[in-house]
């Protein structure tokens, strides 16, 4: 009796194993950093190494594909170590990345490896940049160089084979800028990103440093979404591509987005400095289009928070369940936005009393060449004179055309020179506006403040209608399907 009771036991634990949908994972990251042993992508690594022994360990885990960061020793130890069975473990360069998705197109061209009702999951976790105009995602940072990207948009073959093929497939973006990546999703797809579109986002505190931690087996991804997004305090904008997600940001996003911005002036790696809120004020003072609409979004912003304090009414006892009323304070989150505006507005008239909408005005170097004031201003073009001469002069190995090159870089730096020192020598004073930005604050950090503190607002308000829309809906999706 006993022994049948054991086979039994086994079997009804064998059929239950075979039962759960095997996980593939995809990691690309880790690159960008400065020069040293570590990255500040190491606990997230760490994280998703605890996830990847759990799936190990209860037989979850299909096909395993690590490219991640290049160049700092603890960082690759971190690699090396935690992904003991990984069939690829490599640095993350722009080789890699393409190889290692062509490889998983193949293995869901196979179904005998990505087999239907499996799952992929895409795992991204480096520097991002802005969205550039040819593309439908964003680029993030590889390992070859502080300068060289991939797009995401790579990743499209891979999505729609995933499709075709009844793999679900999610991608979790934890890259600054990684809003853009939600371009990517569909009805098979499941994206999430650290950040708005026109925001950084931040490892720490932030959602680019809480989300892997709480990943767990049981879990979805909508559920480590609003786990992770209900915590923070940072002013950046977590987004998920679900019906209720996607409902919430386009009402939202777009009207908050210049008072997430703040002045921190941390050195970004090409070593400018990492700050929003001056090209945002300098937006406001040189464009009165801007100005405009800044001031009319401004007004249906308010609007809606008051459309949305009567919601509350109508969804209180939801309100109740998430937290105190009291810290859903809209006329506190009213006042935060007007000051911050106020403090953004006053910058910008200040900057307008300098005549910084010259900074918009362009000069012709020659047919191939145009710059803006603003351009001629804030470059070094002697440095860049010098150093074109130097390797015209000491360079041996120069082809003929790169040495015609390095003479036309001469002419059209000294030219761009020349015009830069006509500007100041007729405008003097307007370089200052730099300054003026710099100096504003004076040391007391109060629009990161002020940022974070409506920020604070923002998910506090997110999650509470996140929950009452899914009560709405309760219908399945991507996110809420794909069970780590």
């Amino acid at each position: 009796m006993k022994l049948s009771l054991i086979l039994f036991s086994l079997l009804f634990s064998f059929m239950t194993s075979a039962e759960v949908p095997k996980t593939h994972l995809l990691v690309f990251g880790g690159s960008g950093d400065s020069a040293g042993d570590t990255t500040i992508f190491d606990n997230g690594l760490k994280d998703l190494s605890n996830y990847y022994k759990s799936k190990q360990l209860n037989g979850e885990l299909g096909e395993t594909s690590i490219s991640f960061d290049g160049g700092h020793k603890l960082t690759d130890e971190i690699r090396t170590t935690n992904f003991p069975k990984s069939k690829t473990n490599q640095t993350f360069t722009q080789v890699n990345y393409l190889k290692e998705i062509e490889h998983f197109k193949k293995m869901i061209r196979n179904n005998s490896v990505i087999k239907p009702g499996e799952q992929l999951l895409i795992y991204i976790n480096s520097h991002g940049s802005e969205k550039s105009k040819s593309d439908l995602s964003h680029s993030i940072v590889t390992g070859d160089s502080t300068t060289q990207k991939v797009s995401l948009d790579q990743l499209a073959e891979l999505k729609n084979l995933a499709a075709q093929n009844g793999v679900k497939l999610g991608i979790v973006d934890l890259s600054c800028h990684s809003g853009n990546t939600q371009n990517l999703a569909d009805n098979n797809t499941c994206v999430i990103s650290a950040t708005g579109a026109n925001h950084y986002a931040y490892a720490g505190r932030g959602f680019n440093g809480q989300f892997t931690g709480n990943i767990e087996r049981g879990k979805n991804l909508e559920s480590v979404f609003l786990q992770t997004r209900d915590i923070g305090t940072t002013a950046d904008f977590p987004m998920i591509s679900t019906p209720e997600g996607q409902s919430i940001t386009n009402e939202i996003y777009k009207l908050l987005t210049p008072y997430l911005h703040f002045r921190n002036q941390p050195l970004q790696r090409d070593g400018s400095i990492s700050d929003k809120i001056s090209a945002e004020v300098l937006t406001t003072a040189t464009d009165p289009h801007y100005q405009c609409l800044k001031n009319n979004s401004f007004t249906s912003l308010n609007n809606l928070l008051n459309d949305l304090e009567k919601q509350t009414m109508a969804i209180r006892r939801t309100f109740i369940f998430l937290r105190p009323v009291s810290l859903l304070n809209f006329q506190e989150l009213r006042k935060s936005l007007k000051q911050y505006k106020e403090i953004q507005d006053s910058l910008a008239r200040k900057l307008q009393s300098m005549h910084v909408e010259n900074l918009n005005k362009i000069v012709k170097i020659d047919n191939a060449n145009h710059y803006s004031w603003q351009n001629l201003l804030n470059t070094d073009w002697e440095i860049r004179v010098k150093y074109s001469t130097y390797h015209l002069l000491n360079d041996k190995m120069l082809t003929p055309g790169e040495k015609k090159q390095y003479e036309l870089n001469i002419k059209i730096f000294t030219a761009a020179n020349t015009a830069k020192k006509k500007i100041q020598n007729e405008n003097p004073g307007l370089e200052k506006y730099k300054d003026v930005i710099s100096d504003f604050e004076k040391g007391n950090n109060i629009t990161l403040k002020l940022a974070e503190k409506i920020a604070s607002f923002e998910k506090k308000i997110y999650t509470a209608l996140y929950k009452n829309r899914m009560q709405e809906t309760k219908k399945s999706n991507p996110c809420r399907d794909f069970k780590f």
